[in-house]
């Protein structure tokens, strides 16, 4: 595998002749492949009509800037991270307009090993 782990991602501007950066959280790329992963340290009810349409438009436009940017990537997903709780313990997939995925998943903030992020990250990148 040739993977790539990037954290606080900013090599890219939202607009032409700007200094108007795009931070992203981390990116990985696995071949011409990228996950676009973004922390969100508030509760999230499980419902994913609840997410802020701010943060899915960050997610857009971070997979937009991937896709359209860096050389030799063919395909970028994008991923949101909510702490794990008792009602949000399990991955919801699905997709913006143009097909572009998305995924919700939870993180134990309490168990460094996380087992079952790490499973779904590897799923996610085909690993």
């Amino acid at each position: 595998y040739d993977i790539k782990v990037k954290s606080q991602y900013s090599t890219h501007y939202l607009l032409e002749n700007s200094k108007i950066q795009q931070k992203m959280d981390f990116v990985i790329k696995n071949g011409n492949n990228a996950l676009i992963l973004d922390a969100k340290w508030k509760i999230f009810d499980n419902n994913i009509e609840n997410i802020s349409p701010a943060d899915l438009r960050q997610l857009y436009t971070y997979s937009q800037i991937i896709k359209n940017k860096e050389e030799n990537i063919e395909s970028a997903s994008v991923a949101i991270i909510y702490p794990k709780t008792k009602d949000f313990n399990k991955k919801i997939d699905t997709a913006f307009f143009d097909g572009t995925k998305i995924c919700v998943l939870p993180i134990d903030v309490e168990n460094i090993e996380n087992d079952y992020f790490i499973q779904e990250i590897k799923s996610i990148l085909a690993i």
